[in-house]
């Protein structure tokens, strides 16, 4: 096996109209590299998000947020929904912090969030986008975890999974 996972040369259309302008850079992560992404955890109908999704973002654009929200005084959701363009439908509650540390070299594609209308039924109203974002394609879950706890992935570790409130409360960024 290659030392480079996911070596295709060609973005998806259906993710490459998640970027800006459609445009997203082609590179390569390195084993350390840490990302972040913010989900509402799945409940017991298998409603919310995945921890291992496809979406991330960089150190730079959790700054970025944390800086758009003590300026603006709003909340950590709502400037992340407004910079990274999550609308209602992907992801509810936007309820909790991931931090993940990868562990293999890995193509990935990097660009602006593209604008998203606030939900399906209100066009009038969009959430700007424009935060840098990384598209990773299969990082889903490798394989089961025995402890149930801790789910994995062949690319990344999960360093963390916390409620915002808390990762906010205790400066655990």
């Amino acid at each position: 096996m290659s030392s480079y996972h996911y070596r295709n040369h060609r973005l998806p259309d259906n993710e490459r109209s998640t970027f800006r302008n459609g445009l997203a850079q082609r590179m390569v992560v390195s084993p350390g590299v840490e990302l972040y992404r913010v989900i509402t955890p799945l409940d017991q109908f298998g409603n919310g998000n995945h921890i291992f999704g496809k979406y991330w973002f960089t150190h730079k654009a959790l700054t970025q947020l944390r800086s758009l929200m003590q300026v603006n005084g709003c909340t950590f959701e709502e400037a992340a929904r407004a910079k990274l363009a999550v609308n209602e439908v992907w992801n509810p509650k936007m309820s909790h912090l991931c931090k993940i540390r990868m562990q293999r070299l890995a193509f990935v594609w990097k660009g602006g969030a593209r604008y998203q209308h606030k939900a399906n039924t209100q066009k009038k109203v969009a959430y700007i986008g424009d935060a840098e974002q990384i598209y990773i394609p299969h990082i889903s879950i490798a394989k089961a975890n025995d402890q149930g706890d801790r789910p994995l992935s062949e690319l990344a570790t999960l360093i963390y999974n916390r409620p915002l409130e808390e990762v906010i409360r205790n400066g655990g960024w």
